[in-house]
């Protein structure tokens, strides 16, 4: 993914935990075993959430427009 905000298509990318734009994979620092959980939404709307948005923001804006949900549990250990 590119690290930029707006992305061609039209949609937008907010910060991430590092405060910064796009996809890190993980790295967790040995010898420990880390959960990451990624979830997916279906979404009955194009949401207008600034990038520099938090989560809640998100979350918040979400609301009444989601139509499914998906949650994936992984773990990784270096």
């Amino acid at each position: 993914m590119p690290t930029t905000a707006d992305l061609p298509d039209g949609s937008r990318q907010l910060n991430n935990i590092a405060r910064s734009v796009g996809f890190f994979g993980p790295c967790p620092p040995p010898p420990t075993v880390h959960h990451y959980i990624i979830e997916a939404y279906a979404l009955d709307a194009k949401l207008d959430v600034p990038a520099t948005g938090s989560r809640a923001d998100l979350m918040a804006a979400m609301k009444g427009h989601v139509r499914a949900k998906g949650t994936y549990v992984g773990t990784y250990k270096q």
